[in-house]
């Protein structure tokens, strides 16, 4: 099974992973650099068409976005978790593998 989605905080994981008796639970955390989620966020909102009002709504997201990556960031080094970088122009394949690997070490 591999749950996924931002509500799963490095604290909540952090005791299935470090302290739980399952030998078999890893956790990673994707995360992105903000130039890389900001680019993403206007390319997928198309933010060069948009009216400016709809331009102030995707700032406010992006600008949200990049705080909560920030802070998972923190959370995630401070507890010795994994963390994976996403890198601009990695394939979707590439990443998938690099994750397997962390998951196999």
């Amino acid at each position: 099974m591999i749950p996924e989605g931002s509500a799963l905080w490095p604290e909540s994981v952090a005791e299935l992973v470090v302290e739980g008796d399952l030998e078999s639970v890893s956790a990673f955390w994707l995360t992105a650099s903000n130039d890389l989620l900001e680019t993403r966020i206007r390319s997928s909102s198309r933010f060069d068409y948009v009216s400016p009002d709809e331009r102030a709504l995707v700032n406010k997201f992006t600008a949200r976005t990049a705080r909560y990556n920030e802070m998972m960031t923190q959370s995630v080094r401070r507890l010795g978790l994994t963390l994976i970088k996403v890198e601009p122009g990695e394939s979707t394949d590439d990443l998938m593998l690099r994750c397997l690997e962390r998951l196999f070490e």
